[in-house]
């Protein structure tokens, strides 16, 4: 019977044991804390961002004075108030650009920053000269709308020549799902009274690309023409 007891009580001290936690690390690295078994461990250093070699593949979390840090296996990220919850993108003190890759993003509004910044490609940013939102049109080109100030038509070039930037088109007819122009002409008025817009940028033969249809296209170079009241 008195083995009987010894036996049972083993076995409850291992089913106790198996679930505890052990500190492991604890001079060197700071604070490890691992179950017995396969699971993964979990340390939290103290004031230091040094993650050894042998701890790259593992999560971690850091802490530098009173901030805490997330290692998400490649490097080191802010956690925000709301916990150690990781999905979520710190909302200030960002220092670097937040790449989401194929993700979309979801809010109730979007506040520009009034600092003044170069348009590209893609990209929308505010300008405090037209006081709206500038938005970098085209993929290669140089043309930046002024949104609620311009609007521009994409038309497709069906003239003999190049459509260059500044001079005025017509419809003459669609393509596909697109209008067809060519160079308007004011002494004609079959050419003239169907006037679409200004070439934005330089539309070659058979190519599509964009007419200022209201506002102003910008950065012309009239050369010689001379304008006619």
């Amino acid at each position: 019977m008195g083995l009987r007891k010894l036996f049972i009580a083993f076995l409850i001290l291992f089913a106790f044991k198996s679930q505890a936690q052990v500190l492991q690390y604890p001079t060197v690295y700071g604070y490890g804390y691992k179950r017995l078994g396969a699971d993964t461990l979990f340390f939290l250093p103290s004031d230091t961002m040094s993650v050894p070699s042998w701890g790259l593949s593992k999560s971690m979390v850091a802490r530098v004075g009173t901030a805490l840090y997330y290692w998400n296996g490649t490097k080191w990220a802010s956690l925000t108030s709301a916990g150690s919850d990781t999905t979520k993108v710190p909302y200030t003190g960002a220092t670097q650009n937040v790449n989401l890759g194929q993700y979309g993003l979801k809010t109730e509004y979007v506040e520009f920053d009034t600092t003044t910044r170069a348009v590209t490609d893609r990209t929308l940013s505010w300008s405090n000269d037209d006081g709206t939102l500038y938005l970098g049109m085209t993929n290669g080109g140089s043309i930046t709308q002024r949104i609620g100030l311009e609007q521009f038509a994409r038309v497709k070039n069906v003239d003999a020549t190049q459509i260059n930037k500044g001079e005025v088109v017509y419809i003459y007819g669609a393509s596909g799902d697109r209008a067809s122009v060519k160079k308007a002409d004011n002494r004609n008025d079959s050419t003239s009274s169907k006037t679409l817009g200004v070439a934005a940028e330089n539309i070659a033969v058979n190519a599509v690309g964009l007419v200022g249809t209201f506002g102003v296209v910008s950065n012309l170079n009239l050369g010689d023409r001379k304008s006619v009241v």
